[in-house]
């Protein structure tokens, strides 16, 4: 499939709840959906349209069951949605308390946050997919295409990718001083 066709799925399918990946063992491209409008921006934050994917991936070395679920709906570190999605839900959910910073500006939550963010995840977000053999072909295309809001990589030309950038590293700053204090 071309990378138009891949769009045209992702954008067309009916999204289903994140768990519905659990039985994908496939390799693929996904996109990850904020259809409620859950989620609050800060002030100066580009409109985000809820109507185009707010995250996009691909699952190439394992099956779409292992990214959605394993990945994305449980490590922080292991997860630039999750890692992108933290600073827009730190106060929300209190998420700073107990998270650690690591270098290149990774972090993980504490357990207990972590399962908060994954509730937050299960009760407000949506995830489509395409099962594709090679979805790194057209993983950049999509998201340079797409420009969902809280991609960092192959986003740069979008209006998203400074301040989502901006917020993650104030989180990973603020992570890092409660360590130190």
């Amino acid at each position: 499939m071309d990378w138009q066709n891949v769009r045209q799925a992702l954008l067309t399918m009916r999204p289903l709840l994140p768990t519905a990946l659990a039985s994908v063992e496939h390799t693929g491209i996904y996109a990850w959906w904020d259809l409620k409008g859950a989620l609050q921006y800060p002030q100066g934050f580009p409109i985000v349209d809820i109507q185009k994917p707010l995250y996009i991936g691909l699952a190439e070395r394992q099956g779409l069951d292992k990214r959605g679920i394993r990945m994305h709906l449980q490590s922080t570190r292991m997860s630039g949605l999750r890692r992108n999605l933290t600073p827009l839900l730190v106060d929300k959910l209190g998420l700073l308390d107990g998270a650690i910073a690591f270098p290149k500006r990774k972090f993980s939550l504490s357990a207990e946050k972590e399962i908060a963010l994954t509730g937050w995840m299960l009760e407000n977000l949506s995830v489509t997919w395409v099962l594709d053999p090679a979805p790194s072909r057209v993983e950049a295309i999509l998201i340079d295409n797409l420009l969902p809001p809280l991609n960092s990589q192959y986003a740069h030309r979008g209006e998203y990718w400074s301040h989502t950038d901006r917020l993650r590293a104030d989180f990973h700053r603020a992570a890092r001083a409660q360590r130190v204090e």
